[in-house]
């Protein structure tokens, strides 16, 4: 009688003592004829595409064109000489607040960080299995900032002198 009691002992507990599958045995029943699934321990997050990654760099380039031409635009303070309606222009910055643009580092900081949380939201969606949505981030975000900075850029900055009053040459200058 105690040779039946050790079997049935090792018979219950000696298969609750052993894993139900092995780490590195596949999870496809025998005879092939369901789906292989992978284990969830071996599952590796989605990573970022090369197509994501040449976003996100022209978007970073775009950003930093952006801080460049937002300084070179405020170099035209308006501050002094004199100033004519029509041919001088004071150029100011329309979104940022003043604690930001007072300072090229602020300026560079800002788009750094905006450039930052892109890149981490970016990054959140394509681990969760949104690479198109994921795509549209830097992509929209480049074409706006594209524009802004290339407006930047083609705003007068003053010259090194103030803007002064000259005559016309035009024989119809009704000032001479």
């Amino acid at each position: 009688m105690r040779w039946i009691s050790r079997i049935l002992f090792f018979l219950v507990f000696a298969t609750m003592a052993m894993p139900e599958t092995p780490a590195g045995s596949p999870t496809e029943p025998e005879g092939g004829l369901g789906e292989s699934r992978p284990i969830p321990v071996e599952m590796t997050k989605p990573r970022i595409d090369r197509l994501t990654w040449a976003l996100l760099a022209a978007d970073g380039g775009a950003r930093a064109l952006d801080a460049y031409s937002t300084h070179r635009m405020l170099k035209n303070n308006c501050g002094s000489g004199l100033q004519m309606a029509g041919t001088s222009t004071c150029n100011y910055e329309q979104n940022l607040p003043g604690f930001i643009t007072e300072h090229p580092a602020g300026i560079y900081a800002f788009d750094g960080a905006i450039w930052l949380t892109e890149f981490t939201a970016t990054r959140f969606l394509i681990r969760h299995h949104h690479r198109r949505i994921a795509r549209l981030i830097p992509f929209i975000d480049f074409l706006s900032t594209t524009s802004f900075a290339v407006n930047n850029l083609t705003l007068s900055t003053g010259g090194n002198g103030p803007v002064v009053a000259t005559p016309s040459n035009s024989k119809h200058n009704r000032n001479r």
